[in-house]
């Protein structure tokens, strides 16, 4: 039963090959006043474009290529160029002196290292801009301590001047005396300077004439 339910319905609504035929002849009927070639032309024209339309449907649609886009150059101008690092500038003042005693408290310098003398263990004074390291003699251990104390850090290393003093010069009183006035009038100079200076004068070295003639004006243009 439901087989021929279902079958009714689909008769009823799929047109029957006489309800196609019936409207194919009423749309090739010819009314009154018109031609039957006219009407033919026509009918076979609509049925073309209908074929038409349908192939396009059908037809898959290639994709269409998209060309790489290509950017343009721009050529490298003053303003374009990437900016170089700006050199650093040398340190002066406090942080020049403050960098100094570093360097010599953390390393010493090989020409601070006369064979006889040398100059070691540098290290802060008690006073804002004081220095102190030793005098060492390498034959009998002699051990004497040097403080320094610098004018004004803020002018170091070029317009400042260095005290210096020994509190126990030892049998060296008159040689260490006479070298710490000559530190106090020569030029400005650098801690190294100043280290460097004593030894040449307290070991008589006249290996070099170089070694005598103290430049101490070698920051000058910094």
């Amino acid at each position: 039963m439901p087989a021929i339910r279902n079958a009714r319905k689909k008769n009823k609504f799929e047109p029957s090959s006489s309800q196609a035929s019936r409207k194919q002849r009423a749309h090739l009927t010819v009314r009154p006043g018109e031609n039957v070639h006219d009407k033919q032309v026509a009918m076979s024209t609509d049925d073309a474009y209908k074929s038409s339309k349908l192939a396009d449907a059908q037809t898959p649609i290639s994709p269409v290529p998209v060309a790489q886009q290509q950017l343009p150059m721009t050529p490298l101008t003053s303003s374009s160029s990437p900016s170089m690092a700006p050199t650093a500038k040398p340190l002066k003042g406090r942080k020049r002196f403050s960098a100094d005693l570093h360097e010599l408290h953390t390393s010493c310098p090989s020409d601070l290292d006369r064979g006889t003398w040398s100059a070691q263990s540098f290290r802060a004074g008690d006073d804002d801009g004081s220095v102190e390291f030793d005098l060492i003699e390498s034959r009998d251990r002699t051990r004497i301590v040097m403080h320094l104390l610098c004018s004004d850090t803020s002018e170091y290393p070029n317009t400042h001047s260095f005290f210096c003093h020994s509190p126990e010069p030892g049998s060296y009183g008159e040689q260490l005396k006479e070298i710490c006035d000559g530190v106090l009038n020569d030029s400005p100079g650098t801690i190294h300077d100043v280290a460097k200076h004593f030894l040449i004068s307290i070991s008589g070295d006249d290996d070099s004439e170089d070694d005598h003639s103290y430049d101490m004006t070698a920051d000058e243009d910094l």
